[in-house]
């Protein structure tokens, strides 16, 4: 990894970190499993190995994660997981939750899965309440800086602009908006442990990525749980997108 990393530019480096920090992230909100934890585990270590809370700015975050995830269980974290995301949603963990009022609801759906099949992801039908998810909008963003980097390394520079721009637009018109709110309502329903760890890191990474994309998002203020209680906001659950078949 050494031999790899060393021979990449700051730039690259950079997203190689920012691109590992969203799969983890990601992997954090996705129903929990041995297996899963497992992995997460994992990818924290090797981020702390890379110092990549450092260069991203969001170390006092990432070490409280880090904790979080060695002292849990999945176990443990499927029931808390069920509470909060699944069975009575306790914290809505969708999108269009927060932003409804201000956008349609089947529009903000549209445009979010335009995203996915413009990169060649989709989500199945039968998850299709996972479109807006928080995993979801995490998943696509670190595959869209996979794709941003392999094409830097082969000299695409039209496919690499491709990726910055959807990038930029990605965070400023969905996950930019909506990151804020959902780590406040995850903290405050929660109580300190994982998910709210989770949440708040999730927040914090977010608002770097605002600041280095320079985009100025429409930023959910005052969030009302009680204006959604006639809404469908079941969602969370496994990775949700896959590759669209050709």
């Amino acid at each position: 990894m050494d031999g790899i990393t060393g021979s990449l530019s700051l730039d690259n480096r950079v997203d190689l970190a920012r691109g590992g920090t969203y799969e983890m992230l990601a992997l954090a909100f996705a129903y929990p499993s041995e297996e899963r934890h497992e992995i997460l585990a994992e990818l924290c270590d090797q981020a702390i190995e890379a110092s990549v809370d450092e260069s991203l700015g969001i170390s006092s975050e990432f070490l409280r994660f880090a904790e979080e995830v060695e002292a849990a269980s999945a176990v443990e974290l499927t029931e808390i997981y069920t509470t909060l995301f699944s069975r009575s949603v306790v914290v809505p963990a969708c999108e269009t939750a927060y932003v409804l009022g201000q956008v349609s609801k089947s529009r903000e759906l549209a445009d979010i899965a335009g995203f996915y099949r413009a990169f060649g992801l989709k989500v199945a039908v039968e998850q299709a309440s996972q479109t807006d998810f928080i995993g979801s909008e995490l998943q696509f963003m670190s595959v869209l800086i996979s794709r941003k980097l392999a094409a830097s390394l082969q000299g695409l520079a039209e496919q690499e602009q491709i990726c910055t721009d959807a990038e930029r637009k990605f965070v400023g018109d969905h996950l930019g908006r909506w990151v804020r709110s959902f780590a406040e309502q995850t903290s405050e329903r929660s109580g300190p442990g994982f998910y709210s760890s989770a949440a708040n890191l999730t927040a914090a990474f977010v608002q770097s990525e605002i600041r280095r994309l320079r985009v100025s998002p429409d930023i959910v203020e005052n969030y009302v749980p009680d204006l959604l209680e006639d809404e469908d906001t079941t969602c969370g659950g496994s990775e949700a997108l896959g590759h669209a078949s050709q």
